[in-house]
């Protein structure tokens, strides 16, 4: 597991909208701790924040909290609100836990590789980009890796065929499909309608010709 980084926040007093309106405006994003203690509203940098903790490890990242310039022990960044439409980080919450507790986590998983059935045409789909595992607070690994080479037109990854390190326990079905080589889909044509030639419309009979159009006086 790579050093865990250091995120420096404050306690906020206030709450409410107004003030959540208010902290955004200066760059500041409210937040909560809790866990192991008694919860508390916090103040975060947003700058600070997206330098410390990057959008594919929200849920997964463990850090150190320094809160109003003392240490608060390690913490997961357990949820991030964000505004679907501007992407605005709305809400923080970190949890504390200890570096021996075992928590569940969403780690990323990045497939690698191009797939031999790709040289076929076969198109690659990746259906989920985290794997759900329980593993110890200190141990949470910062990605999942698979190589997908071998895969195959009809080809279907599985949770269960990603390698998981000792003490990782899958927390998902192990049947989850992670992606599939689909073969390469063609596009319908319709078969041209054959007019024959000279033939506009109905044909009529002589008789029926004299009965809808008669002769001029």
């Amino acid at each position: 597991m790579a050093e865990q980084p250091t995120l420096h926040v404050r306690a906020r007093e206030s709450t409410g909208k107004g003030t959540a309106r208010k902290l955004r405006r200066q760059g500041l994003v409210p937040g909560s701790l809790f866990g192991r203690g008694e919860p508390q509203s916090i103040t975060v940098d947003l700058t600070e924040f997206r330098h410390t903790v990057a959008p594919g490890h929200y849920g997964s990242q463990m850090i150190n909290v320094e809160l109003d310039g003392r240490p608060a022990g390690s913490a997961l960044v357990k949820a991030v609100q964000v505004n679907p439409i501007g992407r605005q980080i709305l809400h923080i919450d970190l949890q504390r836990v200890s570096m021996e507790d075992r928590i569940s986590v969403a780690v990323p998983l990045l497939l690698e590789g191009e797939p031999a059935g790709a040289r076929a045409g076969g198109v690659l789909e990746q259906l989920t980009r985290t794997l759900t595992v329980e593993c110890r607070a200190g141990d949470i690994p910062q990605e999942f890796h698979y190589d997908v080479a071998a895969m195959e037109i009809g080809d279907t990854l599985h949770a269960a065929q990603v390698a998981l390190p000792v003490g990782c326990a899958l927390m998902g079905p192990q049947d989850e499909v992670i992606a599939i080589l689909s073969a390469p889909t063609l596009p319908v044509l319709e078969e041209p309608v054959e007019v024959e030639e000279g033939v506009v419309g109905p044909e009529l009979t002589d008789e029926k010709q004299h009965e809808d159009f008669p002769p001029e006086r």
